[in-house]
């Protein structure tokens, strides 16, 4: 979180009569500035105009945040791109990356091309839990390394940090159906209520994790990454050697 000498850089005054003018001590300010700017704008027939005020004005929440899921709905680079857009107009600061779940993982690892060769994919989406209907409709889509990377470029270019979630240690059906060291019994399907958890107790399970960690953190620069950690089913743990 920021310290407040970091949320006294983000104010701003904008000072509108004859002239405009937004002052700051740092980039970032200047740019919340210009984004109420376009808020008090009227336009009308064409015209454009601006009331007469002055405002001094920081952001009360130094994390002003929005998370997208595309575990379940790969939205592709331009829409992310477009929320990002949206995000910085209403000069919101953080952008939480959920990007892998039993439904879906969406970010490539290159030591692990199955997780996005296989578990990017799936044949159908349940739309209803009580009666287990589905749509019967492939669903599909992951991000390459570089798109990530053009992605944390575009956010910090809006004063945007991209704080990515690779939830775990449940939710990792693409992980343990598709390498084995994983979970705790080499399980591929679901327990009582969720999916088979990776396994803590396993040399390989903490590796194959770490590896995944070491390729993530090099992609998104911010001190924060999001490991999940809800949801565990816990079943195969206390069965577990």
């Amino acid at each position: 979180l920021q310290s407040s000498s970091e949320q006294k850089e983000d104010e701003y005054q904008i000072d509108i009569q004859d002239e405009v003018k937004i002052i700051s001590p740092s980039a970032r300010g200047i740019f919340y500035g210009i984004q109420t700017l376009r808020q008090l704008m009227i336009t009308t027939a064409g015209q454009c105009s601006l009331p007469q005020l002055a405002i001094k004005d920081r952001p009360y929440y130094p994390w002003r945040a929005y998370m997208l899921d595309e575990s379940r709905v790969f939205q592709g680079k331009e829409a992310v791109k477009s929320i990002l857009d949206e995000m910085a107009r209403l000069k919101m600061n953080i952008f939480h990356w959920h990007l892998t779940d039993d439904q879906g993982w969406r970010i490539e690892i290159k030591k692990y091309p199955k997780l996005t060769e296989i578990g990017s994919m799936r044949p159908r989406t349940l739309i209803d839990r009580e009666t287990q209907t589905y749509d019967e409709t492939p669903h599909s889509g992951f991000y390459t390394q570089e798109e990530a990377k053009e992605i944390v470029a575009y956010a910090a270019e809006r004063h945007i940090t991209v704080i990515p979630e690779i939830d775990m240690p449940g939710h990792m059906l693409a992980a343990v159906s598709n390498y084995e060291g994983v979970s705790c019994f080499n399980e591929t399907g679901w327990g009582s209520v969720f999916s088979s958890p990776v396994c803590p107790g396993k040399d390989s399970a903490l590796e194959f994790c770490k590896n995944i960690y070491a390729e993530l953190i090099a992609l998104f620069p911010y001190k924060y990454v999001h490991i999940g950690g809800d949801e565990v089913e816990k079943t195969n743990w206390k069965k577990c050697p």
